[in-house]
């Protein structure tokens, strides 16, 4: 056998062994488990019928609803006019003085308008009446929950300062509204001696500026506020220091205080309640 033989048949010997092989790992692969994909849900969605409701009445109403925020309505309260006699009420004993005076008529003392941002409830704690006790306020109506406001001053038409009590008053300086007043109503409403309830108050313009009167028909001492003179103040020119409460006796004809500057006023006073 020659060698070119020989090859011949390693040949032919290898490619059978090939062929063998690859037949034995086809059996393999029919043997082995089929590997299945994997399952998806299906995502189709089923159509249902929803039931429809009918609106049976007027359609509601499309204007938007605003929300204030911080604003509470403030409690509604009736207010009766204060009754007063358009004549003037003579009153005079005619033994200490021998003379009679006049209580002019009561008109309101009107306070200024404040801003709408005010016209809100706000809390106020009991200021040496009830202790703990919490009351509510608005500044822009004058209204309080305390009794002094319910018993006092209720009854006195809204924006007028007969309407002020302590809480009120002291709701005014917290929200700073002192620049809407004018000096001689600010003086009157901030100032610590308001409590003395006087039935009417009026302004009361004179020499030494303008000032503001307080007093009740039957009551013989009358209560004036007005600027104090200070040093640098000219005698022809207006008083600018603070304001302060003097008290006149119409029946003594006389100042309770002794100070120059309630001096000044009494020929104002007098001829204010017709005492010449």
């Amino acid at each position: 056998m020659t060698a070119t033989n020989l090859m011949g048949i390693l040949g032919l010997i290898g490619l059978i062994g090939g062929m063998f092989w690859m037949l034995l790992q086809e059996l393999g692969k029919s043997r082995s488990p089929a590997r299945s994909a994997p399952r998806r849900e299906s995502s189709t969605l089923k159509e249902v019928a929803l039931p429809v409701t009918r609106f049976e009445g007027p359609a509601p109403d499309p204007t938007p609803v605003t929300i204030v925020d911080e604003a509470v309505e403030a409690p509604s309260c009736r207010v009766t006019p204060h009754s007063v006699s358009s004549e003037p009420v003579l009153v005079g004993n005619g033994e200490s003085s021998g003379k009679r005076w006049r209580y002019p008529p009561c008109q309101p003392f009107p306070l200024p308008a404040l801003p709408e941002k005010f016209d809100k409830v706000y809390q106020a704690r009991s200021l040496g009446g009830e202790p703990g006790a919490i009351y509510e306020l608005n500044p822009v109506t004058q209204t309080c929950s305390c009794e002094d406001f319910k018993t006092l001053r209720a009854v006195f038409p809204t924006g007028d300062v007969r309407r002020v009590c302590a809480h009120i008053a002291m709701k005014f300086q917290q929200i700073r509204a002192r620049e809407f007043f004018d000096p001689l109503t600010w003086a009157m409403v901030s100032s610590s001696t308001f409590s003395r309830r006087d039935a009417c108050y009026a302004r009361l313009p004179g020499k030494a500026g303008e000032s503001g009167v307080g007093y009740t028909p039957g009551l013989e001492v009358v209560n004036v506020l007005t600027r104090k003179r200070r040093t640098v103040d000219g005698a022809s020119q207006d008083a600018t220091g603070d304001y302060a409460w003097f008290s006149y006796d119409l029946a003594a004809e006389k100042w309770l205080e002794k100070d120059p500057m309630a001096e000044e006023l009494t020929g104002e006073v007098r001829r204010y309640f017709g005492l010449g």
